[in-house]
């Protein structure tokens, strides 16, 4: 069977029933009215900045130090950039 006609028979048999109440709204108002529910979302994106903040900051002091030892080491000569790498991948697979 098909997708396709599944959801049409889906679609069929709910707006059946609707009518069959006395209610005048169509399969796709019902399945989709909490996805069209905008109201909150400002809030709810608030929300998440707040508690993601902390962590976003953490991890961007982090790559920066990274990216500051790596600039640092840079200038003792290729093997020592290249320990430092390995080390930081490293790092960043366990952490």
């Amino acid at each position: 069977m098909k997708y396709g006609s599944l959801w049409k028979q889906s679609q069929a048999v709910v707006e059946g029933e609707l009518r069959a109440v006395g209610q005048n709204t169509s399969f796709i108002e019902i399945c989709c009215s909490s996805m069209i529910d905008l109201t909150g979302w400002r809030a709810e994106l608030w929300t998440v900045v707040k508690i993601a903040a902390p962590t976003i900051l953490q991890t961007s002091t982090q790559q920066a130090m990274l990216m500051t030892d790596q600039i640092f080491l840079g200038h003792l000569g290729t093997i020592e950039l290249a320990a430092a790498a390995l080390g930081n991948t490293y790092t960043n697979l366990m952490w």
